[in-house]
């Protein structure tokens, strides 16, 4: 198994467990569910943690197909550019997690407090996230590039 390998098989990771989790998180705030908030910190603390190999792996995949034929280094680049923010965001998210489970256990009133940052720095994860795995999509798959970006 190369990086290449780990890159296709984890990048799914940080896209569907940081939708997932936030909709658990949305559940458990508006039905005020504590145990479902708590379900939802340590969702995002995994997809935090599944996103490290995803990004570090991302250097090796770009060395196997960078001189694939239809491969543009200016969609590679894009894709690069964006994981080194989507990675931040999503580092954040998942420590913020780690200090909600902390407070909410002292606190109730806190615990509310970081379910409704963890929701919108969650939601500004997962649209980073979301909008850097549809470039490194189109890095491969031309199917999905605009009809404008077939000209790369």
């Amino acid at each position: 198994m190369n990086a290449t390998h780990i890159h296709l098989l984890f990048n799914h990771v940080p896209v569907l467990g940081s939708i997932f989790a936030l909709i658990i998180l949305a559940f458990g705030l508006f039905g005020a569910n504590r145990v479902l908030r708590r379900t939802s910190y340590y969702i995002f603390i995994i997809v935090a943690l599944f996103t490290l190999p995803v990004y570090c792996s991302g250097e090796g995949a770009e060395e196997v197909v960078e001189d694939i034929a239809g491969v543009s280094h200016a969609y590679i680049e894009e894709h690069e550019d964006l994981a080194n923010i989507s990675l931040y965001l999503m580092l954040i998210t998942g420590g913020l997690s780690v200090v909600a489970l902390i407070a909410g256990a002292k606190s109730q009133q806190k615990g509310k407090l970081y379910a409704k940052i963890i929701l919108v720095v969650g939601l500004i994860s997962f649209t980073t996230i979301a909008i850097t795995a549809g470039h490194g999509g189109k890095i491969r798959h031309s199917e999905i590039r605009d009809q404008a970006e077939h000209a790369y």
